[in-house]
């Protein structure tokens, strides 16, 4: 349907054959897409070996860029871009908790979050090479990430109030969560996002400077 590009995991069944994996890249990749973004993802594994991923690289053309979410993650990004010369555009999945080694490994981008606009100020404050401003910022981020990032569903269920409260979502609903919030969790949702309107300078449309 003219996509650029497109994200596609390694099948579950796929993941301890290396022979299959490539096999099946391989012919994923003559469906005719420009970019290919391998998702190397393992909640608690290590993901595919680096020697797979380079052979990947340099065997299906479209494969440009993989996001790694695995664990450990930092030490593989930089077995990754070693291995692939700097070449592969490499991606941190669930990288906002290490950023500072993300970027000092060289990773291209990360998943930001919903503080979307702090993230680029981090990045772009690292990019003109100002790493002491960038970890300055970072370390404003870090009692919301202490919250979101102890479990996926109190992750998910912040920052739909968070984006809610800013205007980009009409409604906080999520799908059905595992871990409902209670009343502390919704008292330290507000107290968060209060905090975040500070380090913004954010108000509502419409509120007096």
């Amino acid at each position: 349907m003219g996509s650029d590009g497109v994200l596609v995991e390694v099948p579950a069944e796929l993941k301890d054959n290396e022979a299959k994996i490539l096999g099946f890249f391989s012919e994923f990749a003559k469906v005719g897409m420009k970019t290919l973004m391998i998702q190397d993802l393992s909640w608690h594994g290590t993901g595919m070996q680096v020697p797979l991923i380079a052979r990947l690289f340099e065997e299906v053309e479209p494969f440009q860029c993989l996001k790694i979410e695995t664990v450990p993650a930092c030490p593989k990004y930089t077995a990754v871009l070693d291995a692939t010369e700097g070449r592969l555009h490499v991606s941190g999945g669930w990288a906002s908790l290490q950023l500072l080694e993300a970027l000092d490994r060289g990773i291209d981008v990360i998943m930001p979050t919903g503080m979307t606009g702090l993230f680029r100020r981090i990045f772009e404050a690292y990019g003109r090479g100002e790493r002491d401003k960038a970890r300055s910022l970072y370390h404003q981020v870090l009692p919301v990430l202490a919250f979101t990032q102890q479990n996926l569903d109190i992750s998910v269920q912040f920052y739909k109030r968070f984006l809610c409260h800013r205007g980009i979502f009409a409604t906080t609903k999520a799908r059905a969560p595992q871990i409902l919030y209670d009343s502390v969790h919704e008292r330290f949702a507000r107290e968060l996002i209060q905090y975040l309107d500070g380090l913004d300078g954010w108000k509502p449309s419409g509120a007096q400077a």
